[in-house]
């Protein structure tokens, strides 16, 4: 990843990604580990933390910390690569 030279991109022990689970056939809890992929990367990242449910069309917060996940959800959920 290329970034500015006075603030060069750094590694991370976690993140908040926002995500929508387009396809999956069961419900997602923490603990799920899928594979991210970022330019030619593949990287796994678990899911420790479900931090919000959200809609995916307004971005208005329905559920604070979820137990789980299904298809058609969107979340902000912190990730450890």
């Amino acid at each position: 990843v290329i970034g500015p030279v006075n603030d060069p991109p750094r590694a991370v022990k976690s993140f908040v990604a926002k995500l929508i689970v387009v396809s999956h056939p069961t419900i997602i809890r923490p603990g799920y580990t899928p594979i991210l992929q970022c330019h030619t990367s593949f990287i796994p990242c678990k899911w420790k933390v479900l931090l919000q449910k959200i809609n995916r069309n307004t971005n208005k917060l329905q559920e604070e910390y979820p137990d789980s996940l299904k298809e058609g959800d969107a979340a902000l959920v912190e990730m450890h690569p």
